[in-house]
């Protein structure tokens, strides 16, 4: 009689896993940095001063679409009206 393990594939032995690190700590002790590079002063202001034009020149654009929509709505709630006396009739 044959025994099984002559069948059977060599197995390599079972190799020891890498001890594990510690974990990691929530929460850091250490300052948080800025959220951009620090520029100089003039670059600054300059940049401020673009920044400043582009959310009046968006703030104009914001009032002028506004204007438009509120023109649409007033010719909507007309067809509407219309639309309405047709029915009636």
């Amino acid at each position: 009689m044959s025994s099984t393990s002559e069948n059977m594939p060599p197995t390599e032995p079972k190799r020891k896993s890498a001890p594990r690190s510690a974990p990691r700590k929530k929460g850091g002790t250490r300052q948080p940095g800025r959220p951009h590079k620090r520029l100089a002063a003039d670059v600054l202001s300059a940049r401020t001063s673009v920044l400043a034009k582009k959310l009046q020149v968006l703030m104009a654009k914001k009032t002028l679409i506004a204007e438009r929509l509120e023109a649409y709505e007033a010719e909507n709630k007309l067809r509407q009206q219309e639309e309405e006396e047709k029915q009636q009739d």
